[in-house]
């Protein structure tokens, strides 16, 4: 078997293939050649260009196992972008591979690619005009910020050109704090559409808890609320906020003020004809991977409804007038997740609103 043989049995088996930086495009080129001319025909696919961020080893070991299982949902030229590569070494390395299985219906081979950029030093600054030189034309592009999203804009901002949507990731925040650098990178990334896999996660909550508030209960209670408290575990506490905020902008509430004291965190906020109290309480509590433990609501006229974590994949319910229900509450895994994010159910406007609330919150609670 030849040299150029024997790259294609590996490039088509998922191995990485050290490459060139300057000869990528080329060698890319040469081994899908060669591919096409073997006995079991392979397809080179592509529905989008999605730039993956990924700095660290745990970070980077994620966002990896992360594209292997997205690439049969969605075939892809995958550039995984890391700037803090380990060891010595160049400023600039690349490696390329395959990410193939068998079409529906079988024989043919579906193939999508993976180009894999790591940089040291003054090698970050040349990835942001490396990457655009890979992108292929004519297909929406994505970028994913694996890990906690970025606490600075600026570490962004040379990625974003002509970057259709950015995917991140709430429930990666290290504090809820982070929430108001999210809001400002949202701001300054206007023109690119911004989707969170930990919004996307809240999904079901969010359903469950307006399911509340259908007949025979109605609006009522809920319009009429005099207190909204979450428990969560450390790892939510950004959603948790996120959750108030969404609630705060469903709801027209006013702009809020912080409260002292107790072991929650504490804001007052108005809202028609009335005032709620909103609390977080971060403790060492089991939850999901959303972090929420409990989810509680009181009226003014004395209802109580709340949606509490009842061990793995289950959700238990109780309201006033209601039966208490325990269903079942799968955890979506995070490749389904992403493949969501790049439909239709990224384009969700009410994120940016709830962002922006929970935002308004954090700001209002710092000293």
């Amino acid at each position: 078997m030849s040299n150029l043989g024997e790259k294609v049995e590996r490039f088509t088996g998922g191995q990485e293939i050290g490459v060139d930086v300057s000869a990528l495009e080329r060698e890319l080129a040469a081994l899908w050649r060669q591919a096409g001319e073997r006995e079991h025909a392979v397809v080179r696919a592509c529905l989008w260009n999605l730039i993956f961020r990924a700095d660290g080893d745990e970070v980077f070991t994620r966002a990896k196992a992360l594209i292997d299982a997205i690439a049969p949902a969605c075939p892809a030229r995958v550039l995984v972008l890391r700037a803090d590569a380990p060891g010595g070494g160049p400023e600039l390395e690349a490696w390329i591979s395959a990410n193939c299985h068998v079409a529906p219906g079988g024989g043919k081979l579906l193939c999508s690619e993976e180009l894999t950029l790591q940089s040291r030093g003054r090698g970050q600054e040349r990835l942001p005009s490396l990457v655009r030189s890979l992108l292929v034309p004519d297909v929406p592009t994505a970028l994913i910020w694996a890990g906690a999203p970025p606490r600075d804009a600026a570490r962004v901002e040379p990625l974003l050109e002509g970057v259709d949507r950015m995917i991140i990731d709430t429930g990666d925040l290290a504090s809820d704090l982070e929430l108001t650098n999210l809001a400002q990178l949202a701001r300054i990334a206007a023109e690119v559409e911004l989707a969170d896999l930990g919004w996307l996660r809240l999904g079901p909550v969010r359903l469950l808890l307006a399911s509340f508030f259908d007949p025979p209960v109605g609006a009522e209670p809920l319009l009429k609320a005099r207190r909204v408290h979450l428990d969560c575990a450390h790892h939510g506490a950004a959603t948790a906020v996120l959750l108030l905020g969404w609630l705060a902008n469903a709801l027209d509430w006013g702009r809020p003020e912080p409260l002292k004291g107790g072991a929650a965190r504490t804001w007052r906020v108005p809202r028609p004809d009335g005032q709620v109290l909103l609390e977080v309480g971060v403790r060492d509590v089991d939850a999901g991977r959303d972090g929420i433990y409990e989810l509680l609501i009181e009226s003014e006229g004395g209802g109580r409804f709340s949606i509490t974590d009842a061990g793995p994949h289950a959700l238990e319910l109780r309201g006033t007038g209601l039966p208490t229900r325990v269903l079942a509450a799968p955890e979506r895994p995070d490749a389904e997740l992403l493949v969501a994010a790049l439909g239709v159910r990224g384009r969700d406007p009410l994120f940016c609103h709830a962002l922006a609330c929970a935002a308004e919150l954090e700001e209002q609670g710092q000293p």
